[in-house]
């Protein structure tokens, strides 16, 4: 990152209401060009993201949309600020050249047909007597989601997926593979699920672009829509909800740069005596997400075990929607849930 990128967006916080610094290179407030929210005044939708030459600033608004580079961000903001940073930034004279914002389509590295160039196969293509459809089975997957889900029968091959990997896998074990893949279709990584109950790592996780955060899902769900995302931990628990992605565990920080806040849904597992668990879903509370808490009448881990349970997808959405909440409510009911102390 550039010292003179840095240090304008310092210069050009106090000029930017509800500005706040995120995380390492990730700043949030609220959109200058189209306003935020009229009826909410903390509303914070605006972004600044590192470029993906990490040389300088992207801004990004998740109300409007609206997309540019930081020095056209800076030029928006305040014309006299901009001409100082181009002057500091570009040389000792000003150049006359307007930054132009030109869409550009992002450059895919992978997509799934590198899996299927690996040796994978796609399970709805694989014979229904085949081993892997007794796990597919056995954990009631949908029929619709095997499209989106892959097979090796040697998890060896998964070396090939970056030299980091080579001589840290043992192999012989066959494993479904649920791709990671963002919303232009590029396969960000990947995480290889045993079929057998026996192995030891149940789990295998590959990151294919250490950019991007690894979301499950992301391609899949709704664009230009109202209707709510719902954020889960494990991907295969997201299978099971209309318009669902997971973050892979319980790190929901990565949504920050991906959905706007109020569209999401947080869904934790249902742990109440897992305090590092109980930890995160009161930061989540506190920092204005909508959670589903869930009743005491539901006594399964998650939602996979919920269907194993005997309890329809449908009725599962149902339960997810009818127990969601947010601020103090949401506290009030997370107070009652949670069984250790923090």
């Amino acid at each position: 990152m550039k010292h003179v990128d840095v240090k304008y967006v310092g210069l050009l916080s106090s000029r930017l209401d509800q500005f706040k610094k995120k995380t390492n290179n990730l700043y949030n407030f609220r959109c200058p060009v189209c306003g935020d929210s009229d009826r909410n005044r903390y509303k914070a939708r605006g972004y600044l993201y590192p470029s993906k030459d990490r040389d300088s600033f992207v801004f990004k608004c998740h109300n409007c949309g609206d997309t540019r580079s930081f020095g056209n961000l800076i030029k928006h903001v305040d014309s006299m600020l901009y001409k100082n940073y181009m002057l500091e930034g570009f040389g000792k004279k000003e150049r006359h050249v307007e930054e132009r914002e030109k869409p550009k389509r992002k450059k895919r590295v992978r997509d799934v047909s590198f899996l299927e160039n690996l040796g994978a196969e796609r399970i709805d293509r694989i014979p229904k007597n085949h081993a892997v459809h007794k796990f597919i089975n056995d954990r009631r997957i949908p029929d619709s989601s095997l499209s989106r889900l892959y097979y090796v029968h040697d998890d060896k091959v998964l070396e090939k997926v970056d030299p980091v990997y080579r001589d840290r896998i043992r192999g012989n074990q066959p494993r479904v593979i649920l791709p990671f893949i963002d919303r232009d279709g590029e396969l960000v990584g990947i995480a290889a699920r045993a079929i057998n109950s026996s192995t030891q790592m149940r789990y295998l996780a590959f990151r294919l672009n250490d950019k991007a955060p690894m979301i499950f899902g992301l391609d899949q769900i709704k664009r230009n829509s109202r209707d709510s995302v719902y954020v889960v931990e494990g991907p295969i628990d997201s299978l099971f909800l209309e318009n669902a992605i997971a973050v892979g565990g319980a790190d929901f920080s990565k949504l920050e740069s991906e959905i706007r806040k109020d569209k999401c849904v947080i869904v934790f597992d249902n742990e109440p005596r897992n305090r590092e668990i109980v930890k995160k879903m009161k930061k989540i509370i506190e920092s204005g997400y909508r959670i589903c808490i869930w009743s005491e009448t539901i006594k399964e881990k998650d939602i996979n075990d919920m269907i194993l349970a005997g309890v329809p997808a449908s009725k599962i959405q149902e339960v997810i929607n009818k127990n969601t909440y947010s601020g103090l409510q949401a506290m009030v009911a997370f107070n009652s849930w949670k069984k250790v102390s923090i």
